[in-house]
């Protein structure tokens, strides 16, 4: 609009501007911002003059505005602003990061229990027959191996539904591609949990032997999983022996009936399954009795599956309830 770029336009050219960039403005306001950067109101500033004349701005059609002023306090204004702001997001990010360091996060699993966590995903994928590559290969669009650490995690909470977030953290990084570590190689971990079917290459090497899975060193369940407190115990004891006396008088083949609801011949079955085995054959427990032999003779955490050969063995006769679990 100020085309001798003097520094100054006049007031309508002002308002003008203002309605432009879209800064609403009353007339009160709008005199107050033409009483401030006026020429005369700068000239007054400048020379200390205390007249106190009043004039009307929107009257004085000779007075202009210095808009090189209006824009440099301007900008300082909005300087300090930022400033400020810029200030308070910095206290607030540094009090979310201290807050962050406080909080407790899940401890790193040792090599100890990374193994632990490896058996104990075979030893699901032996018993129900799982393929875990059909469950990752559908995201390998390129079929290179490797699929995003998102992708991989939607399979194994499909496969293996009891993995908490440090042991899904700890399979990511264990099979973490070390070339993008936004990757995971879903075909070594796959590889690894094939292991227990048989040993990859054999087609070009058809002498070797595989040799069987080993899950536990005491067999192929977590000792710590069958532990039963004193109560519990007692609950136990006086279950089996129940069921062992009925068994003995109706002479009752206990084994054979559970391995009906075993199609792959693991040794395990569902706990549903095994407690409707026992209420077909008039052996039924109760809800107590039920979770603690299920605690005893279950082969994970969550209490889905049940080795009944062990408990077969055990109301038989040849076992003993207070020992280990009979493996198979």
């Amino acid at each position: 609009m100020e085309q001798l770029c003097t520094g100054h336009v006049t007031k309508t050219q002002f308002r003008q501007c203002l309605t432009y960039l879209q800064v609403d403005v009353s007339d009160a306001e709008f005199e107050i911002l033409c009483k401030r950067w006026s020429n005369s109101a700068l000239a007054r500033s400048a020379d200390n003059n205390d007249d106190k004349e009043d004039r009307n701005p929107l009257k004085d059609g000779a007075d202009r505005i210095c808009y090189l002023m209006f824009l440099s306090e301007l900008t300082d204004m909005l300087g300090k602003l930022t400033t400020t702001e810029s200030s308070e997001k910095h206290e607030v990010q540094e009090k979310i990061n201290k807050e962050a360091n406080f909080t407790k996060r899940p401890a790193d699993l040792n090599e100890d229990e990374v193994a632990k966590l490896l058996t104990r995903i075979k030893l699901k994928a032996k018993t129900e027959r799982i393929r875990v590559i059909d469950f990752m290969a559908d995201f390998d669009h390129l079929k290179h191996g490797k699929i995003t650490k998102n992708e991989f995690r939607r399979a194994l909470k499909v496969i293996f539904i009891d993995l908490t977030e440090n042991e899904l953290q700890t399979l990511e990084r264990l099979y973490q591609n070390p070339y993008d570590p936004g990757m995971v190689n879903y075909v070594q971990f796959s590889d690894a949990v094939e292991t227990v079917f048989t040993v990859k290459g054999l087609v070009n090497a058809p002498t070797v032997e595989p040799s069987p899975f080993v899950g536990y060193e005491n067999g192929n369940v977590d000792p710590s999983l069958n532990l039963l407190t004193v109560s519990e115990q007692k609950i136990l004891d006086g279950a089996i022996a129940r069921l062992r006396e009925k068994v003995r008088q109706k002479r009752i083949d206990v084994l054979s009936y559970l391995e009906d609801f075993d199609f792959v011949r693991e040794g395990t079955i569902t706990t549903n399954q095994f407690r409707s085995v026992l209420g077909s054959i008039n052996l039924p427990v109760d809800d107590s009795e039920i979770t603690v032999l299920a605690r005893r003779f279950t082969l994970d955490k969550n209490l889905d599956r049940l080795n009944y050969r062990a408990f077969a063995a055990l109301i038989s006769g040849s076992g003993d309830c207070a020992g280990e679990s009979i493996m198979w």
